[in-house]
């Protein structure tokens, strides 16, 4: 399932005002375990309870990686 669809049911759950711990039992519940953590529903009603319902994941999220991801690419396509 797209994350950005999960992000959407998240958005649609909570403006009816249902709980994040029920939003993502509903969405596991409809699609399948796995499709949704309470930890992640936790944190995109957070997100909403402050004004923020863009479904767009925010640049900065996780870990930063210093590696230069078309060097990689090619030292993977010369020797794979």
């Amino acid at each position: 399932m797209d994350k950005k669809v999960i992000r959407g049911i998240y958005l649609y759950e909570f403006k009816l005002g249902t709980a994040a711990k029920e939003a993502d039992e509903k969405i596991n519940a409809a699609f399948g375990q796995g499709c949704s953590t309470i930890r992640t529903a936790y944190r995109w009603y957070q997100k909403f309870r402050n004004g923020d319902e863009s479904l767009e994941e925010h640049e900065g999220r996780g870990r930063h990686s210093d590696v230069d991801e078309d060097k990689l690419r090619d030292v993977v396509e010369e020797d794979p």
